[in-house]
Formats: structure tokens, C-alpha cells, sequence
């Protein structure tokens, strides 16, 4: 859900099984969350749940494999 609450699915292709890397950043570009996950080849669709210490606010999470990355702006709220 947009905004989420305590935590929010991301999906996107990989082109091959591997680590991601995800992070939350403020407007100022400070980090607020990071975290990691196994993706697999193809499509992917992760569960972050861990943000209930998160502050309410529009963040950007970006999710980097090698190869390239993505990013989209999230907000966090309606707790």
C-alpha cells in the first residue's frame, strides 16, 4: 500500500539470481533504512516490513543488483 504503514511490496526483474541491496532515504538524502535480499532470476516481488521506526514522510527507496538499480518515491504514514 501507498502509503504504508509499517511495511510495503516492491517487485521488479532481475536478470539473474543474485543479492539486492534496498534503501529508504529522506529528501536531505540521509538513510532511514537499508536492507538486503536473495532475488532470483526473473520477476520479484519483496516484502520490506521492518517500518514501524520509520517516521511518517515521502522517501525514496532504491533497490541496486548488480548490473543496475531502480528507484521510487514511497510514503510512509496512516499508522
Amino acid at each position: 500500500p501507498n502509503p504504508a504503514a509499517d511495511h510495503l511490496h516492491v517487485s521488479f526483474t532481475s536478470e539473474s539470481a543474485t543479492g539486492a541491496r534496498m534503501r529508504l532515504t529522506d529528501a536531505s538524502g540521509r538513510v532511514v533504512w537499508s536492507g538486503s535480499a536473495a532475488v532470483n532470476a526473473g520477476l520479484n516481488v519483496l516484502e520490506i516490513k521492518t517500518l514501524s521506526s520509520v517516521p511518517a514522510g515521502t522517501y525514496t527507496l532504491t533497490v541496486t543488483v548488480p548490473g543496475g538499480q531502480f528507484s521510487r518515491n514511497v510514503s510512509i504514514g496512516g499508522r
